[in-house]
């Protein structure tokens, strides 16, 4: 889901929604696209599973640039 809409600004409770996510056993995916520059930031506090940003909007960078966080966790759940 969004973290913030790219419509409105409206920013989710994604905290809550990533707790009811995991209480019922779902991964909990965020696309941060406009998050890290528009709101106090704060990865780790939003309880997802999966966060991604391309960076080239609200950042600025050069475009096709972006992060993919996957919680550090999952990598050993594959063995690596």
């Amino acid at each position: 889901m969004s973290h913030v809409t790219c419509t409105t600004g409206q920013l989710f409770p994604v905290a809550d929604i990533g707790r009811v996510a995991h209480d019922k056993g779902a991964w909990f995916a965020l696309d941060g696209a406009q998050a890290p520059v528009c709101v106090p930031f704060d990865l780790a506090a939003t309880g997802a599973d999966v966060y991604t940003c391309s960076t080239h909007k609200w950042i600025m960078g050069p475009k096709r640039t972006g992060f993919l966080y996957v919680r550090p966790s999952w990598s050993r759940r594959c063995g690596r």
